[in-house]
């Protein structure tokens, strides 16, 4: 359960500096890919210490396996904002919210796979 509340806390940190960056980016550049890539680059470093280190404790965790989960991440975000972009009149700040806290489920469940003690 300590491992559960470490990764909601490191993941409440980095959602809220993964949401901020993308909300900073886009209002000044005003491109939702650009935007989306730079702040998923920089919060998978973050995230990846935090985790490695500070919620798994665990010397080990192949950063191909991160790298990998994170791209797949990124792609299933990148086709959910499209979709709501498309089919709903939500704005784009409330959608990248909602889909950044269905994607923090698929995180954890994959994180605990690639940093096992």
């Amino acid at each position: 359960m300590t491992r559960v509340i470490s990764f909601l806390m490191v993941g409440c940190f980095n959602t809220a500096n993964s949401y901020l960056t993308f909300l900073l980016l886009y209002k000044f550049i005003e491109n939702i890919n650009i935007s989306l890539l730079i702040s998923y680059v920089w919060a998978m470093c973050v995230s990846y210490l935090l985790n490695k280190y500070y919620v798994f404790g665990s010397g080990s965790g192949s950063v191909f396996s991160f790298l990998l989960v994170n791209i797949s991440l990124f792609l299933l975000n990148r086709g959910l904002l499209e979709a709501a972009l498309v089919y709903t009149k939500l704005p784009i700040e409330i959608v990248q919210a909602l889909s950044l806290l269905f994607l923090s489920v698929l995180s954890y469940l994959s994180y605990s796979k690639i940093f096992r003690k």
